[in-house]
């Protein structure tokens, strides 16, 4: 009976997810072709923003390494590409906003309570927004109708997401509503009035 050491085993583990120790060896092949380590393929992902979380990265030398010593060969050390130019940023917001340049999320609750209210309880999350939109676009700040940093969603949009989400937590939303709808509870819909009786 042989036993397999954690790094093999690892080494054992990703292999079958990859598709064999064929395929393990192709990427890493490919990787040593186009001059990549690991150190510079690590780089390039913070660069762009992708968070590694430490214990992968550790990861991936160890098995560089263990892949090495399995074919024979010592471990190289590691050939440093040249780095590529930092990327811009994405979009026209593509600076962090500052407190007071956007609305505060909180906001965006009366708005979105009171558009399910008068769409009848339940709307497609598209319909709800462009209401949103409507009823906040006078008190909305320029940094508010930005795209964000990622140059994915807008501001505005994102920050209202974000409240549905706490709204959804504190119980005013409902959280086991279909894909695309957004729906009030009638804890919701008291909060709703206590909120336009303070306005």
């Amino acid at each position: 009976m042989s036993y397999y050491s954690p790094e093999e085993y690892e080494l054992l583990r990703l292999a079958r997810i990859l598709g064999g120790t064929s395929k393990v060896k192709e990427l890493l092949q490919t990787m040593k072709n186009n001059n990549v380590n690991v150190d510079a393929l690590l780089d390039y992902l913070k660069n762009t923003g992708y968070k590694v979380p430490s214990p992968l990265e550790s990861k991936i030398k160890d098995l560089e390494k263990r892949v090495s010593i399995l074919e024979g060969k010592p471990p190289s050390p590691p050939v440093t590409p040249p780095q590529p130019p930092p990327t811009p940023p994405k979009g026209e917001g593509a600076k962090r906003a500052r407190i007071g340049e956007i609305t505060p999320r909180n906001g965006y609750r009366l708005p979105i309570l009171e558009t399910l209210v008068e769409m009848g309880g339940r709307a497609k999350v598209s319909e709800v927004l462009n209401k949103v939109f409507n009823k906040m676009k006078d008190q909305l700040k320029p940094k508010d109708i930005e795209k964000l940093p990622s140059g994915i969603s807008i501001r505005w949009e994102n920050r209202a997401q974000w409240e549905r989400l706490r709204l959804i937590n504190e119980g005013y939303l409902k959280k086991d509503s279909p894909r695309g709808i957004w729906e009030i509870t009638d804890a919701g819909k008291k909060l709703y009035e206590n909120l336009k009786g303070q306005g």
